[in-house]
């Protein structure tokens, strides 16, 4: 079976990752789906839990809210027809602590 990992923003895409787990896991069954709230034990540092659990899966599905789809944010396409969402990111974020 698969690994199936779902990232999203807590702050404006929670319900529809939620949504997608529920589903997913009915698909494919809970030990399947890494999904922060259910997969990280507590006290456990999330970034290493997280960055392990990514390299581990087989697909990674990112849930973008609307806030990162519209400017300041951009679409663009890249490769062959592909679309990537390129942000600005916010200093304070965690994700910029990423190496």
């Amino acid at each position: 079976m698969p690994k199936i990992f779902i990232s999203y923003r807590r702050e404006d895409s929670a319900y529809p990752a939620a949504v997608t787990r529920s589903r997913l896991v009915s698909d494919f069954g809970e030990g399947e789906i890494f999904f922060d709230v259910d997969s990280i034990p507590p006290g456990h540092d999330f970034r290493v839990h997280i960055g392990q659990n990514v390299g581990a899966s087989d697909y990674v599905i990112v849930v973008i809210g609307k806030p990162y789809r519209e400017p300041p944010c951009c679409a663009a396409t890249i490769g062959a027809g592909r679309r990537a969402v390129l942000c600005k990111r916010r200093q304070d974020h965690w994700s910029n602590q990423q190496r």
